[in-house]
């Protein structure tokens, strides 16, 4: 079943209050990461938690395209403000299969070096393990110790990780941890999952060049330190079959169903590739809360099961679709499509 994305534009917002900038002693050297990061406001925003900020690519960013070495690098990027140090930091900005102008079968045909893995995609949020002098730092892709950060570390404790020997191995060798933070009961998505955990994505060298580990490597910290890891799906040898599993799953809604996607990996270059079904129901999630903003939903342009859907929550009502996720209201559609 061909889907079509519909993008809209969210009009409805909390205004948040202004965050205090940090005004250090500390000035950065010229041509430093800190320093350009400080130069570049136009396109970056900080966040102030103490002596440590976050840098994140802002909004004009994202619309317009303005992709540079420093905008892709200002992704859940945090740096101790009185030394210039990154103390944590996260993936740099990649994108999708054919998403905008980017990863297109000419390109990656050209640009994959074979053989590349797939490496499955939680449908979580990335949570961001660094240190300071005082020891672990609990991040989200904007926040040190803010709600998602605390929901993270609450997962992250509940297991024995031989902290002490981690935080040493990740002061000696300077770098921090990602993780997909999966937490089905403060944080749903589009993927139906049973349990709280953590799944660890990579290690990151705390430096301003991106260098991360190879799987290998990955899965014998992972061992040692007592963490899930992230999952291999399948290898694949050359463009051909490549090219044919992108199409296959990218559009085909059975292959692709509770699934978000794939990360597809050569080592050095990487892109997403989200599935048909999971796309599907992120735009009935779209609808769903026009829907429970009291919003008119226009049909025209859906197909046949976006529009079955689009009905079934509408005769639900509005205050219905407010207190329900969507993956509440999906279960409850399809079971009682099934007795149908």
């Amino acid at each position: 079943m061909p889907i079509k994305e519909i993008s809209i534009r969210n009009t409805v917002f909390r205004e948040k209050p202004e965050e205090p900038q940090f005004n250090p002693s500390y000035e950065a050297p010229k041509g430093s990461l800190l320093e350009r990061l400080h130069s570049s406001r136009n396109l970056i925003q900080e966040k102030a938690f103490g002596k440590i900020s976050a840098f994140n690519f802002n909004r004009d960013v994202f619309n317009s395209g303005h992709w540079n070495d420093l905008t892709t690098k200002a992704r859940g990027l945090f740096l101790d403000n009185t030394t210039g140090r990154i103390v944590a930091r996260g993936f740099e900005k990649f994108f999708g299969y054919k998403e905008k102008q980017f990863n297109s079968e000419e390109f990656l045909k050209n640009t994959l070096k074979f053989p590349v893995s797939a490496y499955v995609k939680y449908n979580g949020f990335l949570g961001i393990l660094g240190f300071d002098d005082n020891g672990f730092l609990f991040c989200s892709k904007s926040t040190v110790g803010g709600e998602f950060a605390k929901w993270f570390e609450d997962i992250f404790r509940k297991d024995d990780h031989h902290n002490e020997e981690l935080l040493d191995f990740m002061r000696k060798e300077n770098v921090g941890l990602a993780f997909e933070v999966i937490d089905p009961v403060h944080d749903t998505h589009i993927v139906e999952y049973e349990k709280r955990e953590i799944v660890l994505l990579d290690i990151i060298r705390l430096e301003e060049e991106f260098k991360d580990s190879n799987y290998e490597e990955l899965c014998e910290f992972a061992e040692k330190f007592n963490f899930k890891a992230k999952e291999i799906y399948q290898w694949f040898n050359d463009w051909e079959s490549l090219q044919k599993f992108l199409e296959w799953f990218s559009t085909n809604m059975d292959a692709s169903r509770d699934k978000e996607g794939y990360v597809i990996s050569d080592g050095k270059y990487q892109f997403k590739l989200k599935g048909a079904w999971y796309k599907f129901w992120k735009w009935m999630r779209t609808i769903k809360d026009q829907i429970a903003r009291g919003r008119n939903v226009n049909a025209s342009g859906m197909n046949a099961e976006a529009t079955m859907f689009c009905g079934w929550a509408q005769r639900k009502g509005r205050e219905y679709c407010e207190a329900h996720d969507i993956i509440s209201l999906r279960n409850e559609y399809e079971y009682e499509n099934e007795k149908d």
